[in-house]
């Protein structure tokens, strides 16, 4: 094939791609890719695509492939790229011996290999090097059933065992804390992860008692928790010394004798030794099963509420307490062709229609001052200029104290109904006055009265959207017309001379209904309801009743008009709503519930367990300063080591806390000025900036809506992080500026277009970063320098993303290493508020 020649699946996949792409296959057993099997096609499309390190043997020569993962393996001068398509006994001399027994047991036996740090020597970077993998052999099919190939996936553990040579026992400084831990933690020793330690809340997680995984490999004491991918995390780890954080991660373990999945926030962190080598991994767990339960509960039901919404035919949409609309569903922008910035908050009113905007709003207005139910009909433009009634309902959703949290609206379009219904009332006048006119006629002639009866007969008979009927004055049935055939089901001959009772359930005719309305009508000139009525066929509907009473000229009813509409859709369309507004009650219930346990969280935090780590750091300090002279240099420096990792963790506990108050904590808005917090919280760095010789230039002062303690301590986050990383041999220099604008002014998407913002530009010239981190940064303990180049703990710029955010604002870091950094922030000047009416 000389040059590339394109196959879909050979699409993709790098390097090895582009050369499997380039190859001349016709030189080789298998021929050019298009005479290929699809068994080879389908295993090389996913071999050439993995992320993981794969190789293939296939056919009766066993030409070899692998993929870009595989690549590294073979070193820089050795067998890449020439043992593509090349036979296996010529591409493995130097190991043949080795692994052909293994190809052998696959090909022969149809059985899958597994071998965990075998040494297998290669030949590689211009020399036979000894290399240990962890690898499988697995058989590849074709489509007659037939092994055609030896699938290899592995992956080299060659600095593993080569560190498990040389770990050496390490100290047990930690044994007294991990075990009296408020939270599950455990100790791994060794590159098989023995378990050294574990207290009895990480016992309890795993569901084994101490006897069971003490003194062994943690997947040997616990093999539920195998091929679950901790096997690769711990690897990781373990190898790269790099810190691993899961967050509602899911793990099956053992519960009650039977596997369970749990959910688990966990911290896998290397234990190094005082050359720096790693000899074990210390991890740090939560079970956090409960409040992901209760979330997905949650989100699942918003979900199917917003689905719902979006699916019915009504306009939906939901208000705050005060009425300002902050959700529509999709159908509203479907009709309206309008977009979310334009409707929301009172934008409602550009879609309505101009005679009847003030009325609509100063009714709703009297509603969302009084919290009574609303209720209105009128026309909204749609998007192609034409206006539409509708009937607008709203309901106040209210906490378990009966305070309006929100309300929850819907449009029915009635233009059918509403052109129905002036039909009808043009009809019943007109009927109306013919019923006089043949009741005149009736005195006069009965010829006339006939000619009458057959016009108004055919008129009524018509219409099928209603079912008009007359009644007797004693309720039995003389006249059917088409509506009432389709509604109820019933022909004119099967129901002419029954009462009109046989349409009302047994609860209405046991409680006499029936006759109530008549009397009503009779009394009254007319009565109306609401209720389920039976179909010929058994089945229900909900109908809208009218029965108007007829009188002869003498005044005296001689029978009853009877106007039926069938409502069912729309009473579904209502009880969806009601159902709606009773789960997003519960929503907010769930809510609530999950923040006690928050603050739960934070108290023992505080207390429980700060107080054991106070101890420690007293008694260490009493140990420095009165027993210093008895202790050996290797004493001595234990003892630094213990000081140290007591100070990280308080200060981590403190940073926790303070992570967690932003979450919690009530968010009280005021008006203020911005450079007069900017120089309050300058002041509490005054001695470190002098040492800097720090320079701060302030921008022009602006009033913001914010919560006080969380922008000082906003600010005071990014000050200190300015000090920390500043450069030794310069003056420290912070820029602080504002500018305000529109949205649309900044140029990024995320903004509301038409909204005010403030931009806070917070600047220094301290060692910066790389800004492949510019992201990175904000998210919870991850750091970007060793704890051996500066302090901390990775959250003071959680917190301040999670301060930003509770100002529904949003966060962007410009890093440049050797420069400094910048971070922008932009946050609403004011908080929604109603338009001015």
């Amino acid at each position: 094939m000389g040059k590339e020649t394109t196959y879909n699946f050979l699409s993709g996949g790098g390097e090895m791609g582009k050369l499997t792409r380039s190859k001349d296959w016709s030189k080789t057993s298998l021929g050019t890719p298009d005479t290929w099997s699809q068994s080879l096609r389908t295993t090389l499309g996913i071999i050439l695509n993995s992320k993981f390190p794969m190789f293939l043997w296939w056919g009766p020569e066993l030409l070899c492939f692998y993929n870009d993962a595989y690549r590294p393996s073979l070193g820089n001068e050795g067998k890449h790229p020439s043992i593509l398509g090349m036979k296996a006994e010529e591409a493995w001399s130097e190991i043949w011996h080795i692994i052909k027994p293994l190809i052998d047991q696959v090909l022969e036996g149809g059985q899958s290999t597994w071998s965990e740090d075998q040494l297998i020597p290669i030949y590689r970077n211009g020399e036979i090097q000894d290399v240990y993998w962890t690898f499988s052999y697995s058989p590849v099919h074709n489509e007659q059933g037939k092994i055609a190939g030896v699938l290899v996936t592995c992956t080299e553990t060659t600095q593993k065992v080569n560190s498990l040579k040389s770990l050496k026992d390490s100290n047990q400084r930690f044994w007294q804390n991990i075990t009296q831990s408020p939270i599950a933690m455990c100790i791994f020793r060794g590159p098989n992860y023995e378990v050294e330690i574990a207290n009895d809340l990480m016992l309890s997680l795993w569901g084994k008692s101490e006897k069971e995984v003490l003194k062994k490999p943690i997947f040997e004491g616990l093999p539920e928790a195998k091929g679950q991918g901790l096997e690769k995390l711990l690897d990781q780890v373990y190898t790269t010394g790099e810190k691993f954080t899961a967050i509602e991660r899911p793990v099956d373990l053992p519960r009650n004798g039977k596997m369970q999945t749990i959910f688990i926030n966990f911290v896998y962190d290397a234990l190094r030794e005082s050359d720096g080598s790693i000899s074990g991994i210390v991890a740090i767990a939560s079970d956090v099963t409960d409040q992901v339960l209760a979330r997905k509960t949650i989100e699942e039901s918003e979900k199917r509420f917003r689905t719902l919404a979006d699916n019915m035919h009504q306009l939906v949409w939901m208000a705050d307490a005060k009425g300002w609309i902050y959700w529509y569903n999709q159908r509203w922008y479907d009709y309206t062709g309008s977009t979310f910035e334009e409707m929301q908050g009172w934008g409602w009113q550009k879609v309505h229609h101009p005679d009847h905007v003030d009325r609509v709003t100063q009714k709703i207005q009297h509603s969302w001052d009084t919290g009574e139910i609303w209720e209105d009909t009128f026309p909204l433009r749609a998007k192609n200029g034409d206006y539409n009634w509708f009937l607008s309902r709203a309901l106040p959703i209210r906490d378990e104290k009966g305070n309006i949290t929100h309300w929850l609206g819907s449009n029915t379009d009635i233009t059918s109904q509403k052109i129905a219904e002036e039909q009808i009332q043009s009809f019943a006048y007109e009927l109306e006055k013919k019923v006089e006119l043949r009741t005149k006629e009736l005195r006069e002639s009965n010829n006339s009265l006939k000619k009458s009866e057959m016009r108004n007969h055919l008129m009524v008979d018509e219409i099928q959207d209603y079912a008009i009927i007359y009644l007797d004055s004693e309720g039995n049935i003389e006249n059917w017309n088409k509506g009432a055939e389709k509604i109820k089901g019933y022909h004119e001959k099967e129901i002419i001379g029954k009462h009109f009772s046989v349409f009302y359930i047994q609860t209405d005719k046991e409680n006499n209904v029936p006759q109530k309305l008549l009397t009503l009508a009779k009394e009254k000139g007319k009565a109306a309801q609401e209720n389920w009525r039976v179909r010929k066929d058994g089945s229900l509907f909900w109908a809208s009743v009218v029965i108007t009473a007829i009188k002869d000229g003498n005044n005296s009813i001689i029978g009853y008009s009877k106007i039926t509409r069938d409502l069912t859709e729309k009473k579904a369309a209502d009880d969806k709503l009601k159902a709606s507004a009773k789960q997003l009650k519960l929503k907010n219930q769930e809510l609530k519930k999950m923040n006690k346990e928050l603050q739960s969280f934070a108290y023992v935090s505080s207390h429980d367990l700060q107080e054991p780590l106070r101890k420690i750091q007293t008694f260490a300090s009493r140990i420095a300063d009165k027993e210093k002279e008895v202790l050996s240099e290797r004493g001595l420096d234990y003892l630094n080591r213990m000081q140290n990792a007591a100070n990280r963790m308080q200060i981590l506990i403190d940073d926790l806390l303070q992570y967690s108050r932003t979450t919690t904590a009530e968010h009280k808005f005021e008006l203020t000025s911005f450079n007069k917090i900017v120089e309050e919280t300058q002041q509490t760095f005054k001695e470190e900036l002098e040492q800097k010789g720090a320079k701060f230039n302030l921008g022009e002062d602006v009033n913001l809506e914010i919560i006080r303690f969380q922008f000082r301590q906003l600010l005071s986050n990014l000050i200190s992080n300015a000090i920390k990383f500043a450069k030794k041999d310069t003056s420290l220099v912070v820029d602080i500026k504002t500018k305000t604008g529109i949205g649309n002014s900044f140029g990024i998407d995320s903004l509301s277009p038409k909204k005010q913002y403030c931009n806070i530009t917070f600047s220094d010239n301290g060692v910066g970063f790389d800004p492949q981190h510019n992201e990175k940064v904000f998210e919870i303990f991850h750091r970007l320098h060793g704890k051996s180049e500066y302090n901390g703990t990775g959250i003071g710029l959680a917190i301040v993303k999670k301060i930003v955010s509770n100002h529904n604002g949003i966060i962007m870091a410009e890093g440049v290493l050797d420069q400094g950094v910048t971070f922008n922030i932009y946050i609403p000047i004011n908080r929604p508020k109603p338009k001015a009416r």
